[in-house]
């Protein structure tokens, strides 16, 4: 008998060893600050998708590219080349546990009006796997 309740105490210690472990470890794996993530990520994404025209590098950051081909992602989001971008500008951040949102100010030349003109767009993020992903609007 004391054997076994040896063995039974060493499972049970083992076992809630195990759980601290798991515990920690998921703690590790947030992010130590989400709103200042949050803005580098979008400020990447916005320079990388108006000013770069890069879609290649902002399409894995969509939340939604599991379910939306490269070809159809490229439709909603290519600039047909009416707007020329000439800053952007990452502001208002809000995080809230695994939602974010914020504004982007753009400056941007449009045609045939004489001077940049200045875009307001809201944009919103969630947390995927411990990382910011962007939520394109729906069509």
């Amino acid at each position: 008998m004391t054997i076994h309740r040896k063995n039974l105490r060493a499972f049970f210690a083992g076992l809630l060893l195990f759980f601290i472990a798991a515990a920690a470890a998921c703690e590790a794996e947030k992010m130590v600050d989400p709103k200042g993530s949050l803005e580098s990520v979008a400020a990447e994404y916005w320079n990388q998708r108006l000013m770069k025209k890069d879609y290649k590098a902002t399409y894995p950051m969509e939340m939604e590219k599991e379910g939306l081909p490269y070809e159809a992602y490229l439709k909603r989001v290519e600039n047909a080349g009416e707007i020329g971008y000439l800053s952007i500008k990452i502001e208002d951040v809000k995080v809230d546990q695994d939602k974010g949102d914020l504004t982007v100010k753009v400056m941007c030349n449009i045609a045939p009006v004489p001077k940049p003109v200045p875009l307001t767009i809201k944009d919103h993020w969630v947390v995927h796997k411990n990382q910011w992903k962007h939520l394109l609007p729906k069509n």
